[in-house]
């Protein structure tokens, strides 16, 4: 017998089990893999239905088909998450826990468009992937590394987001949620790579989540982690310098439409997070957990657009780092490295080069983003030159960063 018409005929009855297993946190795939082995024992399927059920007062047929058709999508994304983990358990695909997710997300990618791929060179093809962003995150994660964390959260059109993924993204570790009736919001994980979240943005955007509308860019906010020793008072009497930052990033990488309908006050804000650990040696020869990330700062003014919205996530990672090695030497920290220093130096040339740029050469005022969106946005569109010189200047000192991060300093500093 065919379980969809079980679950059909039996509309007048919300099924408990269905909404404990969306609403409440469980181990990965435990619970769907039980409930649909329970949908697929036959006769004994009638269970679920039967001490687990409430009476329910629904005003109509379409009322009652909605609710059968939610229960259905839910069970779809139980599936197609277990058919992940079990891909994944097959073939040993492994990666860390902040790199799994991008790669379960490509498998997603990869057979939806063509469910009946050859399984070895898909296991193949992800392996690759994994073993490549494994390797870029390991060496990032390292507690010398002077950048922080980044993490993306980006609003996506619900009418166009597949209601069985709603269910599925969490089961594979990808944050999602409601942000409002239109849109539904993906937040994935912070990781130490910013080509990790570009991995995730790509597949979002190949599975079609993303709306590319130039007259309703798709919001992008970005977080930075923050150094547990950087409170947030330090944060304060730099805003001036924040400003700067969110300014360069918003006139690069931004459209006039997003900062015209953008539905915030603040460009940035500084709000709490879960502590970030990195993996150190002590002097002893074992391990330490260091807790080094405790508040975020996250700009808010930004889109996920097209290509070279890939190039923002890695090139404003750089810029951060740079900033916090500077702040961290203001307020007199003696622990700092060699490259801390020497981006604590180059901190005082870009800002001086970024200011004369926007604020003398284009007359920009600091705050003409959050004070004034439609005089922001008239200045956007029409001066073609700030966008190419704030993106060149953007990918002229992340270079420079990557260069003193990987010991090639081809200047001095």
């Amino acid at each position: 017998m065919d379980r969809s018409s079980i679950l059909l005929s039996r509309t007048e009855f919300i099924d408990i089990r269905i909404f404990n297993i969306y609403n409440t946190p469980m181990s990965l795939f435990e619970k769907p893999k039980k409930f649909i082995k329970d949908l697929r024992k036959g006769p004994e399927v009638t269970s679920v239905f039967g001490e687990e059920r409430i009476g329910t007062n629904l005003d109509n047929q379409d009322q009652r088909v909605a609710q059968a058709k939610l229960r259905l999508d839910r069970i779809q994304g139980f599936k197609l998450a277990e058919q992940v983990n079990d891909f994944f358990e097959r073939h040993n695909i492994q990666a860390g826990p902040t790199v799994l997710p991008a790669v379960k997300l490509r498998f997603l990618r990869e057979i939806t468009p063509n469910p009946d791929a050859d399984e070895n060179r898909v296991a193949e093809k992800l392996n690759f992937l994994a073993r490549r962003l494994e390797r870029e995150e390991n060496k990032l994660a390292n507690p010398e590394n002077p950048l922080p964390p980044v993490g993306i959260e980006t609003e996506l059109p619900d009418e166009i987001f597949p209601p069985a993924l709603k269910t599925t993204l969490p089961l594979i570790d990808i944050p999602c949620e409601p942000e409002n009736p239109r849109l539904f919001e993906v937040n994935p994980r912070p990781t130490y790579s910013a080509k990790v979240q570009n991995e995730i943005m790509n597949s979002l955007d190949a599975l079609g989540l993303v709306h590319h509308d130039p007259k309703s860019p798709t919001s992008l906010h970005i977080n930075f982690g923050i150094p547990a020793n950087i409170n947030a008072g330090a944060l304060e009497p730099r805003k001036g310098e924040i400003f700067l930052i969110s300014n360069l990033f918003v006139y690069a990488f931004s459209s006039a439409d997003r900062v015209l309908e953008k539905e915030i006050k603040k460009s940035f804000l500084l709000k709490t997070a879960k502590p970030v650990n990195k993996i150190g040696e002590s002097k002893q020869g074992g391990k330490m957990e260091i807790e080094r990330f405790q508040f975020r700062l996250e700009f808010r003014a930004t889109e996920f657009n097209d290509y070279p919205t890939y190039r923002l996530l890695t090139e404003s990672q750089h810029i951060m780092g740079m900033f916090l090695a500077h702040l961290e030497k203001m307020l007199g920290h003696t622990d700092i490295s060699i490259n801390q220093e020497r981006l604590a130096v180059l901190w005082e040339e870009f800002e001086k080069e970024v200011s004369q740029f926007l604020y003398e050469v284009q007359g920009l005022e600091p705050r003409l983003v959050d004070n004034d969106r439609a005089r922001a946005s008239s200045v956007m569109e029409s001066r073609p030159e700030l966008r190419e010189k704030c993106r060149a200047l953007m990918t002229k000192y992340s270079r420079i960063i990557q260069e003193i991060i990987d010991g090639r300093v081809k200047k001095k500093i």
